[in-house]
């Protein structure tokens, strides 16, 4: 399992990932009860920004363990992607809905993790793609 490297890429999306939960994903100049009390958007500040990234640390850790199916890796890890895209998002309008304006947000480190996570998951796919395509190579030959 650790032995290939798209589980390095895949940790190292989860690593990522993980770190949302201490590292704020933007700072906010609008300053609400609940979600930017201490002026930053963070992944533990909602229950639903909670919920969604733990369960894009899931998906990472179950696509891990699936090691010996690789088409169904190829498929979590791309709907992991749309998760990961949908977790900033779903943070803005919940601070917008909460505001009630349109609020100021100031990029951090973190604003750019699930970007990185993205990157991540992208090259592990292709690391997968090309284990299938060695895998069909060598029953081709036998």
């Amino acid at each position: 399992m650790i032995q290939r490297i798209q589980t390095v890429w895949m940790l190292l999306a989860l690593i990522v990932m993980a770190l949302l939960f201490k590292i704020p994903i933007a700072d906010s100049e609008t300053i609400t009860e609940t979600i930017t009390a201490d002026g930053s958007l963070e992944s533990v500040d909602h229950p639903v920004l909670s919920v969604t990234n733990g369960l894009i640390l899931g998906l990472i850790l179950l696509s891990i363990f699936l090691y010996k199916n690789r088409k169904t890796q190829l498929k979590i890890n791309a709907v992991n992607m749309l998760f990961i895209l949908a977790l900033p998002v779903v943070g803005y309008f919940l601070l917008r809905a909460e505001a009630g304006t349109s609020p100021l947000l100031q990029i951090t480190a973190g604003t750019f993790f699930p970007a990185v996570a993205i990157l991540f998951l992208i090259v592990a796919n292709r690391s997968i793609r090309s284990d299938e395509k060695l895998v069909r190579s060598a029953d081709r030959l036998r």
